[in-house]
C-alpha cells in the first residue's frame, strides 16, 4: 500500500490530544505503544499512522517524516513506535509554510516491526468487538465494561447544526435491544452534548457529557501520573449523574476508542458551556 498525502490533522500519543507539558523538547518518552498499523499518510506536520491495537481500539499517531521515508510500507506490519517530544506546526496554521504558531506533541521516531499483521476483520466485524456503531458511522468513543459497550456514535459528517450524536449502551451485536440510546432521534452534536479538554503537568483528559432529563452520561479518556511513585496510567470510561451528581462509574475493561479532543470538538461545535467535570479515582 503506498503512502496518501492529507491535510494536517491532530493526533498523539494514546489518541487521548495530550501534550506532556512537564517533559523537555526533544526528549525520548519511555512510552511506546504496540498493535498493527493499518494506513498510513503524508500531512502537512508529519505522517500519520493509523494503529490498532491487540484489544480492537484504534488510534491515529503523528510519526517523523523522516520515519515514513524509510518504511513507505508499515500498513500490514505488527510494530512497536517509540516517541519523542518535538515542536510540529499547529493545525490552525492549515498548513502554510510562513506560520510560525507551534505545538509540542510525542511524536513516533523509532519503529520496530515485529511481523505482518493477522488477517484483517471485516468492518462490521471490528465494530462489534469495540462498539455499537454502525460501519457507517463514526465513533467518537467506545469501550467495553465488562460485558456491556459503551458508545456515542455519531454522523461522520456532522457539524455544529447538522448531523447527529447518540449514547448508546448495552450488549454487543443486538443494537435493536440497546438499554439506552439516546437522543432517541438524534440531534447534531453541539445540541446534545457538552465536553470539553483539560491539559496538567504530565497528562490531559477529555470528556463528552450527554443529558437525558434530570440524568447524564459523561465519557472520559485521560491520562496523567496516577499510578504507584507517580507513574503514568490512563482512565477511561463512563459516569452516570442524577441532578449533577455521580451515582455510577463503570471504568473500561479494554483500551478505549476515542475521537474526543480539540479537534472534533471544534469541528462539531461542541463546548463545555460553564460546566466542569472530575475524573474518578
Amino acid at each position: 500500500m503506498g503512502i496518501k498525502f492529507t491535510h494536517a490533522r491532530a493526533c498523539c500519543l494514546a489518541g487521548l490530544g495530550i501534550v506532556f507539558t512537564s517533559a523537555v523538547q526533544g526528549q525520548v518518552l519511555a512510552q511506546s505503544i504496540r498493535g498493527s498499523i493499518t494506513s498510513q499518510e503524508i500531512g502537512d506536520t508529519g505522517c500519520y499512522l493509523t494503529l490498532r491495537s491487540d484489544t480492537g481500539s484504534v488510534t491515529t499517531q503523528i510519526a517523523d517524516f523522516e520515519l515514513c521515508t524509510r518504511h513507505p510500507k508499515l500498513p500490514g506490519k505488527n510494530v512497536e513506535l517509540g516517541f519523542t517530544l518535538k515542536q510540529v506546526m499547529d493545525e490552525s496554521c492549515g498548513g502554510n509554510p510562513d506560520c510560525k504558531t507551534t505545538r509540542r506533541v510525542p511524536v513516533a521516531t523509532t519503529v520496530k516491526i515485529l511481523g505482518d499483521a493477522a488477517p484483517a476483520m471485516s468492518t462490521n466485524q471490528a465494530l462489534e468487538r469495540v462498539s455499537n456503531c454502525t460501519a457507517t458511522e463514526l465513533v467518537v468513543f467506545a469501550c467495553r465494561t465488562g460485558t456491556k459497550l459503551v458508545s456515542v456514535c455519531a454522523d461522520p459528517a456532522s457539524g455544529p447544526k447538522k448531523g447527529y450524536l447518540q449514547y448508546r449502551f448495552g450488549k454487543p451485536g443486538n443494537r435493536e435491544a440497546l438499554e439506552i440510546n439516546w437522543p432517541e432521534n438524534g440531534l447534531p452534536p453541539q445540541a446534545a452534548a457538552t465536553g470539553s479538554t483539560e491539559t496538567f503537568s504530565g497528562g490531559g483528559a477529555a470528556w463528552l457529557r450527554i443529558r437525558k432529563g434530570t440524568y447524564a452520561y459523561v465519557v472520559y479518556s485521560g491520562i496523567g501520573r496516577w499510578g504507584p511513585k507517580g507513574q503514568t496510567q490512563s482512565k477511561e470510561g463512563v459516569v452516570v449523574e442524577h441532578q449533577g451528581k455521580a451515582i455510577a462509574s463503570l471504568k473500561c475493561t479494554q483500551a478505549a476508542t476515542s475521537e474526543l479532543g480539540p479537534v472534533w470538538f471544534d469541528k462539531v461545535g461542541v463546548q463545555s458551556r460553564g460546566e466542569t467535570f472530575d475524573l474518578p479515582d
